[in-house]
């Protein structure tokens, strides 16, 4: 048994779960400390390690869920640094509160951010962490992630509407610190949710994310080729599937362009398509697929108010297709609306 360990702290800090339950029936407090530096509980040693039926255990034996150690950290921090998702999810049902801070000010959502643990950053983020609270410095969880190159939580992060461009007090932001680092991947999300490219540090300097890149040959290349994407649906490699599809079902512009001649999704896709890389399901092919005329194949890619103005126009046609004059043709009718009225009326 360490030095400074209770048999309680000990038994929570190995797992052994019948020893818990025996010591809490024999009296033991469930809340009790450490003596040494770090004034730890037995929840937070079960937490730190990992072992989350001791953990559930000692919550419903009446653990306090507010409870720190000398520094401010608290138990779902520290199982949130270490990725513990299970000790994470029970912390979170037995009512600990996701976004309280360490005397540094620095919360669950950060950490996992930090280190790169995109189930529990998920987690948090589901529990109602706030996704854009910064330290005392500034930095956010966005920032974390994307100076560290954990491109998966930049990607859960920006798809639960962390602010792409918040800067912390030395003008750093999320584009600038990937950039800075060499992080294409970062990059690449940060853009295709619109990072701004030329930024402005505290003293009202303009910087752009290119000098950031300066020794990242990969990411400055990446950056001057892609300088006329002006939307997310331009980053057609990079948005995916599921993405596109939600951004042209919102009405995503297939000919938007920096400039006069420049790159159009559109553009994009059909070059794409030429080089044999818009297989079928991937963002390209569904631009492609997006600016035919109507159809039933193309309903879906089709923007809110398109899509039901196509079902206002069908209904039309049917009753059409019920007068007498067409009496025994009405499914030539039906045909004929769909094949070639629709497609000339339903506009994107």
């Amino acid at each position: 048994m360490r030095e400074h360990d209770t048999q309680l702290i000990d038994a929570c800090r190995h797992g052994r779960l019948a020893d818990v339950t025996t010591l809490l029936a024999s009296g033991a407090d469930v809340n009790e400390r450490k003596t040494d530096e770090t004034r730890a509980t037995p929840l937070y040693i079960a937490a730190q390690e990992g072992h989350v039926e001791v953990v559930s255990t000692l919550l419903a034996a009446g653990a306090s869920v507010v409870q720190t150690i000398i520094g401010g950290s608290t138990p779902l921090l520290m199982a949130s640094e270490r990725g513990h998702v299970e000790v994470v999810k029970a912390l979170l049902a037995g009512g600990v509160a996701v976004d309280q801070a360490a005397t540094d000010s620095a919360r669950p959502l950060l950490m996992a951010s930090q280190v790169g643990h995109a189930e529990v950053v998920s987690v948090l983020l589901a529990a109602g962490a706030a996704a854009d609270q910064a330290n005392r410095i500034g930095g956010t969880s966005l920032m974390a992630a994307s100076q560290h190159g954990h491109a998966e939580v930049v990607s859960t992060l920006l798809a639960a509407g962390s602010a792409v461009d918040q800067a912390n007090q030395t003008g750093a932001r999320p584009m600038s610190l990937a950039c800075h680092n060499g992080h294409l991947p970062c990059v690449q999300l940060l853009s295709s949710y619109g990072a701004a490219r030329t930024m402005q540090a505290p003293d009202g300097q303009p910087f752009t994310a290119e000098q950031c890149a300066a020794g990242h040959a990969a990411v400055a290349a990446w950056l001057g080729d892609s300088r006329q994407w002006s939307t997310p649906l331009h980053h057609l490699r990079i948005i995916g599937r599921e993405r596109a599809r939600e951004l042209l079902r919102g009405g995503a512009d297939l000919h938007a362009a920096a400039a006069v001649g420049g790159p159009t999704p559109l553009s994009l896709a059909q070059a794409l398509r030429a080089a044999g890389d818009a297989a079928e399901g991937s963002a390209a092919w569904l631009v492609l697929a997006a600016a035919e005329p109507w159809g039933p194949r193309t309903h879906a890619l089709f923007p809110a108010a398109g899509r039901a103005f196509a079902v206002e126009a069908l209904l039309l046609g049917h009753q059409l297709s019920r007068l007498s004059h067409f009496e025994g043709k009405e499914g030539s009718v039906v045909d004929v609306w769909m094949e070639v009225v629709m497609p000339s009326v339903v506009m994107r």
